[in-house]
């Protein structure tokens, strides 16, 4: 409960929740002998305050002087006249105020207007003399010696505080001239407004929830939140008869669960007045002593919650209740859990269907029709949306706050620790400005929330309901409509939702299937990262094991997937459950839509309207020429999209996703079949190749991406990411998993990097500009989506009554003025490389760095930057919350600009026309309706003629409507209702002019990451602790066999790693192809570093076809077209595969796909069956890669292996070397292993299993028994061998028959 607004008030005794100080008490524990605001008998309020007003005016108040205060709800209580906070001054002559101390233990502090001031004199002639409370005793005490002291006395019992963010604003007009009309009589400053306001509508709640049935609102403040309570229009606080709701006491019923008073319009104030608070029937009157800063220190250093705030938060405080025991309320039977139709066994979905029924929908719940009746019309709402989304939980906006019911209510107090409040029925709720901390937290834990809205104030639904024959109840409240679902795979960063805080691409993935035979599969995919609005649609051939799918997801991994529920094999379940993400079953052709259904409505939809161009080329392909007919070829990707576009319409999210029109086709990894491909194919294969192929299994083994515990923590991308933009890093992962295998695009690359590393200087000027950089590429996304105009009229959230509006408009502003701030950035970044590498040898920075007028690739922003820096004026607007344009910015608004100037421009030429009619001087009168009144004096208003309309008169004058000036005004009205219709879209249009550049901006974006990613790139080789070289990547002909030549070598994660950073970690050379044999055939002791040797000369290759420097002295290599991997040991439980299937299934994988041109590292194939058959299946994989000639490390503890191979052409041997000392091969436990982990050639004589077994804490018994059982059985093999090899040679055999034969 860090934040909770129990931290600083409650409605239940302060004692049950542990609130000690006085001021915080329930007027419930004091409330026989609390003072009263009206317990001054002599007069009453309203006349005690006309008097007081009347009275201060002529009154002077300096710091130092004692007074008697009143805030709103609190009783008049003593204080000492003390300077502001900020401004050091004690009187606001704008605002009307003084600054007040109060005497409290510990003091606090307010701004008060003189109506509300009376000077003190002692505590027996005041308003509150009567008092008799103890508490306040006390202090009138303190007041009364405070009256005897001198006035430097008095000065000294001020306390200085620090000031909070509302009193900084009020404090911001401080010595000016008040011209305002805020002051005197009015009493609407800012303060009192809110406070006025909240008191009434929590009066008003108080009688909608009831008196029997009280609760308490559970408020979690986020102290980030400056804009924490919702400011009322003036006109809120006018009446004291005006309710919140809009509904009087007397009307309202008594089972309505929870009410409307929170509509941010308010109803006209009802000709019944709501009942006195002397009244019987009224809510009491709360008491509480006046709140401090909330520590008993007298000077706060950041209060976490404005004190203006937590006074205004005491007003919440209830009377007669017990504490609410958060506890005891989680274990408490709600409503909700005795009802029928919820029951585990009786739980059905919209259709009637069972949870045990195969097309059982979980998203939707049965809703008895007799339970609908007996609901309040609120709460029907409530169960109609929970009914049609079951499986969300539902912020249901009541009034100001997102409110949670019933099973919702329970996962909020569990999840994001709320309280409930009281009743009968599960309810907890926050306010609106909380949504995205809240929101951001259940999403994260797994959950799918809807945001609902209230889409009519209590005005529009009296409008609705007058024109209705006749309504009912149920049509009486106001309308809520579902604006949102939020899940992990579409968040989208909008200003309710905010930013994610994660630069990661989040991507949405559907997947159809369509079974060929019983080895393979069609497959048809769609992913999208909703927080850019990038779509990518595939459609390929995959395994029986889903290798490429398997790819797919390590490439570009999910937060949720989508597929066809009772549609797709237990195979592909099997690998969909494998993958720790949210998964849903789209029900077939009604939700996850056949590719017919899914063009037609891309169609009927429109979503490319709104620009010139036609639909995407990309979805143009998928397609005949008329739009509605698919392809044969790609059938299953458009269900994919069908899929991903229903889940997004279902969200309310697919009109601001698809209209961006970013569309890419995805080819799937391109594998070398040694079956389809012939030997002379080989060499065109591997031109076509543009990437080389990283599978799942490689990037796991590796740890390219993520480690063994699915973080980056030691990966090589972690290594790798010194990018300082967010798009940069998506970009950077993105190459990490696709390195090239042309050598032009990899040395342009490595020529980049070098001119970088030669400008150092200078580049660091430029990595500064770029951190200045947001995210562009979502802020793009946002823009688009704020400045859609099919949304902003279709769409619920464009109905929808936001408390915080303003604060939502600012921040647009803000996102727009901070993404044309970062494009202006980027053009003098642009500027400054152009001239800085304007010689590079490197095509590619050349491409990125010029303007496309020049033939690069970077676009000219320039013009439209100019064009929108004077558009409007950025600090107006952010002030504002609303753009008004310059002129030639919009033209709806130029033009009701100019119908008003030469409306305007004719009632000038008008009046001096009848000036000159009369002879005298006319001039115009009147305001609103009554305006542009002829004035005439009495003596010349003889001339008037019928036409000549009196509409009144002053003495000397008369005034005068004629049918021209009637024709003119009728005019100006339909020009300034044109104006303020332009002024009310003009922020969404002229985001939607910048939208229109959306492949410009988007062009800089895209060149802009490159430069980061070989940024990045530069950075890691310069600052790589250890030797780094520029690595000699040679084109493939038939000169040029296959080769890897890496001297000194270093494992590329291990920078900055203890073992290397003590200088401690030992280089090793990789020597393959060329003149040498392909495959490293090594051995070595356990723990001896042949798996570091491994991955590290994997790593090189990464990175060397990635475009880096790599950890190596020297290093030349001819590129690989993919790196596989049978590394470590590890089962598959959730598919039923053991440790010795999973290698063997890995290990068919690589004999199946690997080419000449592959690199393959193998580790101790064979350890997960028996001796014999492990040696067995090991000897033939190593002669098969060894015919193949493929790059090839094989490590094993096999050494027949050894034996078989040493003699083969392909085949080198070495091992990982080791010292022994006090060799002893009678007892190992004596032994002492040192390693040294250098790679030598030759074989290792042996293993050393038993000096693991010793480093491991094996008792030296056990040790020493299996040492004894290994030399006998080694003894026992060594007899059978020679007994075997014999047998074998048909001589000896004939000599050992003859020695048999006589020894008989």
């Amino acid at each position: 409960m860090k934040n909770s607004i129990l931290n600083y008030i409650t409605r239940s005794p302060a004692s049950a929740v542990g609130n000690s100080p006085a001021r915080f008490a329930s007027p419930s524990s004091s409330s026989k002998n609390a003072p009263s605001v009206h317990s001054n008998k002599k007069a009453t309020p309203m006349k005690a305050k006309k008097d007081i007003g009347k009275k201060n005016k002529k009154e002077n108040y300096n710091t130092g002087d004692l007074v008697w205060g009143l805030l709103e709800g609190y009783p008049w209580w003593p204080g000492i006249v003390c300077p502001g906070p900020s401004s050091k001054d004690h009187f606001n002559k704008k605002r009307k105020e003084l600054h007040v101390q109060f005497f409290d233990q510990p003091p606090n502090r307010a701004w008060l207007k003189l109506q509300k001031v009376q000077r003190f004199t002692n505590s027996l002639d005041g308003p509150s003399s009567s008092c008799e409370d103890e508490k306040f005793k006390k202090v009138c005490e303190e007041a009364d010696k405070a009256a005897k002291m001198t006035l430097g006395e008095r000065v000294k019992l001020l306390v200085e505080f620090p000031p909070s963010d509302e009193e900084m604003e009020a404090e911001d007009d401080l010595g000016e001239d008040g011209d305002g009309d805020n002051g005197g009589d009015s009493d609407k400053s800012k303060e009192n407004v809110d406070t006025n306001s909240r008191v009434k509508r929590r009066r008003e709640r108080d009688v909608n929830f009831t008196l029997k049935a009280k609760r308490q609102r559970i408020l979690e403040l986020d102290g980030d939140d400056s804009e924490d309570e919702y400011k009322p229009a003036q006109e809120e606080s006018d009446s004291e008869d005006s309710a919140s709701s809009g509904v009087p006491e007397d009307e309202v019923s008594d089972v309505e669960e929870f009410s409307e008073e929170d509509s941010p319009v308010k109803k006209k104030a009802s000709k019944r007045k709501l009942t006195t608070p002397s009244s019987k029937k009224a809510v009491k009157q709360m008491t509480l002593a006046p709140l401090s800063s909330g520590k008993k220190n007298s000077v706060s250093s950041s209060p976490s919650v404005r004190d203006n705030t937590k006074i205004r938060l005491s007003m919440f405080s209830a009377e007669d209740e017990p504490a609410c025991d958060v506890g005891s309320q989680q274990e408490k039977q709600w409503t909700h859990l005795s009802m029928d139709f919820l029951r585990e066994d009786k739980i059905m979905d919209a259709q009637k269907r069972r949870p045990n029924d195969p097309e059982y929908d979980p998203k939707t719940l049965y809703l008895p029709e007799d339970l609908k009746g007996k609901l309040t019309p609120a709460h029907r709402q409530w169960w109609d949306i929970k009914s049609k989304n079951f499986d969300v939980v539902l912020f249901f906006k009541v009034g100001k706050f997102y409110e949670l019911f019933h099973m919702d209510a329970v996962i909020g107090v569990k999840e994001l620790n709320l309280l409930f409040m009281k009743g009968d029925y599960a309810h907890s709720g926050f306010p609106e400005i909380s949504y995205a901390k809240y929101s951001q937290t259940l999403i994260q834990k797994g959950y799918k929330v809807a945001r609902i809205e209230q889409t009519e104030t209590p005005e529009m639904a009296d409008a609705r309901c007058k024109k209705m024959s006749r309504s009912s109840k149920f049509d009486k409240v106001v309308n809520r409509e579902l604006c949102r679902i939020t899940t992990r795979g579409t968040m989208t960063c909008g200003v309710l939702e905010g930013d994610i805080g994660d630069s990661r691409a989040r991507y949405l993935l559907a997947i159809a299937e369509q079974k060929i035979g019983s080895q393979s599969s069609s497959l048809g995919v769609c992913f999208v990262d909703t927080t850019i609005g990038s779509f990518h649609l595939g459609q390929f051939e995959d395994d029986k094991h889903f290798s490429r799918l398997r790819t797919l997801m390590a490439h570009h991994s999910p937060v949720q997937i989508l597929y066809e529920k009772g549609r797709i094999s237990g195979s592909l379940k099997g690998v969909i459950c494998m993958v720790p993400v949210e998964r849903d079953g789209l029900a077939p052709e009604s939700e996850f839509w056949n590719a017919d259904k899914t063009l037609n409505f891309l169609s009927e939809n429109a979503y490319f309207d709104e620009q010139e161009e036609d639909w995407p080329q990309e979805l143009l392909n998928l397609s005949t020429g008329d739009k509605r007919t698919v392809r044969g070829d790609r059938e299953l990707a458009i269900r994919a999209l069908g899929a991903v576009i229903w889940y997004l319409n279902r969200c309310l999210i697919d009109q601001e996703l698809v209209s961006l029109r970013q569309f890419h086709w995805y080819e799937p990894i391109q594998e070398f079949s040694q079956q389809s491909v012939s030997p002379n194919q080989t060499d065109s294969y591997m031109k076509s190749q543009r990437n080389m192929v990283l599978d799942e299994i490689t990037l796991k083994n590796l740890e390219v991406v993520v480690n063994s515990s699915g973080t980056e923590e030691g990966t090589l991308l972690q290594q790798l990411d010194r990018c300082v933009t967010p798009f940069g890093k998506r970009l950077l992962r993105q190459w990490v998993c696709n390195p090239l295998c042309r050598p032009k695009g990899i040395n342009s690359r490595l020529d980049a990097i070098e001119d970088i590393l030669a400008h150092k200087d200078a580049i660091e000027t430029v990595i500064g500009l770029l951190r200045q950089l947001p995210d562009l590429q979502r802020l793009l996304s946002r823009i688009h989506t704020q400045g859609h105009g099919k949304r902003s009229q279709d769409h619920p959230d464009s109905r929808a009554i936001l408390f915080e509006a303003q604060i939502y408009s600012k921040r647009k502003i803000t996102d727009f003025i901070s993404a044309l701030n970062g494009f202006k950035v980027a053009a003098e970044i642009q500027d400054l490389m152009h001239k800085l590498v304007g010689d590079s040898q490197s095509e590619l920075l050349k491409q990125i760095l010029t303007l496309e007028r020049d033939g690069g690739r970077f676009p000219d922003l320039i013009p439209q930057l100019q064009f929108f820096e004077g558009a409007f004026d950025k600090k107006q607007a952010l002030k504002d919350g609303c753009i008004t344009p310059a002129n030639g910015v919009d033209r709806e608004y130029d033009m009701a600009l100019r119908n008003l100037q030469e409306v305007e421009s004719q009632f000038q030429g008008y009046l001096k026309e009848q000036s000159q009619f009369f002879g005298c001087k006319v001039v115009y009168y009147g305001t609103g309706r009554n305006r542009y009144q002829l004035e005439v004096a009495s003596g010349a208003a003889r001339k008037a003629g019928s036409d000549y309309e009196l509409q009144s008169q002053r003495k000397g004058y008369q005034r005068f409507h004629t049918s021209t000036t009637k024709e003119l005004y009728s005019r100006q009205v339909n020009a300034e209702e044109q104006r303020d219709a332009a002024i009310k879209d003009i922020t969404r249009r002229v985001f939607a002019q910048f939208d229109k550049h959306f492949r410009q901006w988007d062009g800089a974006v895209q060149c802009l990451s490159v430069l980061d990613v070989l940024f990045a790139l530069a950075e890691f080789s310069r600052s790589f602790e250890g030797v780094m070289c520029r690595p000699k990547v040679l084109a493939l002909t038939p000169d040029q066999p296959v080769v890897l030549d890496i001297k000194g070598g270093r494992h590329p994660c291990l920078s900055g790693n203890l073992l290397a950073s003590s200088g401690n970690f030992v280089p090793n050379p990789t020597h393959l192809g060329g003149e040498e044999p392909t495959l490293l055939l090594l051995t070595g002791p356990n723990m001896g570093g042949k798996s570091t040797l491994m991955r590290q000369a994997g790593l090189i290759v990464i990175l060397a076809q990635l475009g880096s420097f790599v950890p190596a002295e020297t290093c030349t290599l001819t590129t690989q077209d993919r790196i596989f991997t049978r590394l470590g040991a590890s089962d598959s439980i959730m598919t039923g595969e053991s440790t010795f299937f999973v290698e063997l299934s890995e290990t068919a994988a690589i004999l199946q796909h690997a080419s000449p041109y592959s690199f393959v590292l193998l580790d101790e194939l064979g350890r997960g069956t028996a001796t014999f058959d492990g040696t067995s299946i090991a000897h033939a994989v190593v002669k098969k890669l060894a015919d193949l000639k493929c790059l090839t490390i094989f490590s094993t503890h096999y050494f027949s292996l050894v034996e078989d191979f040493e003699s083969h052409p392909s085949v080198s041997l070495g091992h990982m070397a080791c010292m022994v000392e006090d060799a002893n091969e009678e007892d190992p436990t004596e032994e002492t292993i040192a390693f040294l982990y250098q790679l030598s050639s030759r074989a290792c004589p042996k293993s050393y299993g038993f000096n693991a077994a010793r480093l491991a804490g094996l008792p030296l018994p056990i040790i020493r028994k299996a040492h004894s059982v290994a030399k006998n059985f080694e003894a026992t093999l060594a007899g059978r061998n020679f007994f075997q090899s014999i047998c074998l040679n048909s001589q000896k055999a004939k000599e050992l028959r003859k020695v048999l034969t006589a020894a008989i």
